[in-house]
């Protein structure tokens, strides 16, 4: 989450090919959810590879580098989000 603290969230996809349009965007609108930016409108939610991803260090807990990374916007849909949790039960 841009400026926001954040949760992670892991999209697995096939290696060498990008994740279908409606679970990335499902996979935005959870880590939006799971972040303090949960009361917010619409947010920039950081997008990377998981090879991207490094811890901060041995001692900080829960903090990562990122690299590769890039913005992608996400507006908070409420039944979007039932859907996906509904799904999850």
């Amino acid at each position: 989450m841009d400026g926001f603290q954040g949760s992670h969230v892991i999209l697995c996809v096939t290696k060498n090919t990008v994740p279908d349009p409606e679970s990335l965007q499902d996979s935005l609108l959870l880590a939006m959810y799971h972040s303090k930016a949960s009361q917010e409108k619409h947010v920039n939610v950081v997008v990377t590879q998981c090879k991207y991803v490094k811890p901060f260090g041995k001692n900080v807990k829960g903090k990562v580098q990122i690299s590769n990374q890039k913005l992608m916007p996400v507006r908070f849909d409420s039944e979007r989000l039932r859907a996906i949790l509904d799904r999850s039960k």
